[in-house]
This record gives structure tokens, C-alpha cells and sequence, in this order.
């Protein structure tokens, strides 16, 4: 059963065109290029509600990861993320 407390719509979100904004109980979460980030974003949301130390699993992080982009852009996106 999907959880409505979740919503994801095309809204003018201060970029050029509409982005998919991301809510949990009507609480913005993010606004993203495509819905499949936005999704993303919903899910490590959810992961994040039920784990109590506030962080998802790295392997469940992965896998949804994984799902998106294949593994040489999300290992180029994490080295990039490194050097910040």
C-alpha cells in the first residue's frame, strides 16, 4: 500500500521551469530535475524515519542508488562529493 503522507508534484520551485518537489506530510523534502530523483529522495526518506540512528543503510542506499544511475557515475558522483 503506497503511503499518502507522500506526495511528489511539478511545481515553480525558484529554477528555470518546474522541478519535482518532494513532501512528507506536506514538508518539503527537495525539488528535483527528474521524478526518479525525487522518488529516490521519497524512499531514504522513509529509510531514514525507521532507523534510529537517522541514516539508512549504506546497501540500502546502494541499491536505490544503483536503480538510478549505473555504478561508474554514482562511484564519480561520490569522489566528487569527497573532495568538497
Amino acid at each position: 500500500m503506497k503511503d499518502t503522507r507522500y506526495s511528489i508534484n511539478q511545481e515553480f520551485a525558484g529554477y528555470f521551469g518546474p522541478r519535482y518537489v518532494a513532501r512528507f506530510c506536506g514538508v518539503w523534502l527537495g525539488a528535483f530535475e527528474t521524478l526518479e530523483q525525487a522518488e529516490t529522495e521519497a524512499k531514504a526518506h522513509n529509510l531514514r524515519r525507521f532507523d534510529p540512528s537517522g541514516t539508512p543503510q549504506q546497501d540500502v542506499i546502494d541499491d536505490i542508488c544503483n536503480e538510478l544511475v549505473g555504478e561508474d557515475e554514482r562511484i564519480a558522483a561520490f569522489e566528487l562529493n569527497e573532495e568538497a
